[in-house]
């Protein structure tokens, strides 16, 4: 039986020698630097998409309304409001606070009000509040109703109508779902802050159960990231 030769060719793969070290061929460089290139896109990806911590922030158009409950006398605010969470993770926005100051009155102590209920009139139909759930990358739009925190507290004057005004400040509490990444960290604090000047006033309206407008200037946000003010973060 004969014996059958093959030849066999072995190919040398180029290698670039410097000092006496041996380096990769280009292309296995390129490879490399893509992968990790791939790799830190989706490490961010991975951030903003599920990782990132719930971070509330509230917006208020250009005019809210006054109105008195017609049960309590009680003066009451109605702030129409949209809540964004720009984070990834859900978030629920357990309670909603106003504080309220003379403007006229330099260093007046601000009176406290709590969104009590959901509606654009006390007068009317209204809904008890509740937790609100905002997803990540969610939003949520209501009126607020805010009534006085506690039965000493309120305004103890009518408000007047003028020129001076008064300073509001809201913020709001918000917590995170409760999975073991949310314990990590909590919910970026944020508040809000703008001016109201109530045009005029009309007594016989208001008994009426109608609610009056008031006018909203000088609105600014104030983010406790940017500040490293810890929750929950109160503007003056």
């Amino acid at each position: 039986m004969g014996t059958i030769k093959t030849n066999l060719r072995r190919e040398k793969i180029p290698v670039t020698q410097t000092d006496g070290a041996i380096e990769p061929p280009h292309g296995g460089r390129a490879a490399l630097a893509i992968s990790l290139i791939a790799l830190i896109f989706s490490a961010i990806s991975l951030y903003e998409t599920v990782l990132k911590t719930a971070d509330v922030k509230y917006y208020t158009g250009s005019v809210m309304h006054y109105g008195r409950d017609p049960i309590t006398r009680d003066n009451v605010f109605a702030v129409p409001l949209t809540i964004v969470n720009n984070g990834a993770r859900d978030a629920v926005v357990t309670e909603l606070t106003l504080r309220v100051r003379d403007s006229s009155q330099s260093g007046a102590a601000a009176v406290v009000f709590r969104s009590t209920y959901i509606g654009g009139n006390p007068a009317k139909e209204k809904e008890p509040f509740t937790p609100i759930s905002v997803p990540g990358r969610g939003s949520h739009n209501n009126t607020f109703l805010f009534y006085p925190a506690g039965r000493a507290e309120g305004l103890t004057d009518e408000l007047k109508a003028g020129k001076t005004g008064y300073h509001f400040c809201l913020s709001g509490n918000a917590e995170a779902a409760q999975t073991f990444l949310d314990a990590i960290s909590k919910p970026a604090a944020s508040a809000l802050s703008f001016d109201g000047v109530i045009q005029w006033l009309n007594d016989a309206e208001l008994n009426a159960g109608k609610v009056l407008p008031v006018d909203l200037t000088n609105v600014q946000r104030y983010d406790a990231r940017e500040s490293g003010q810890a929750a929950p973060l109160h503007c003056n």
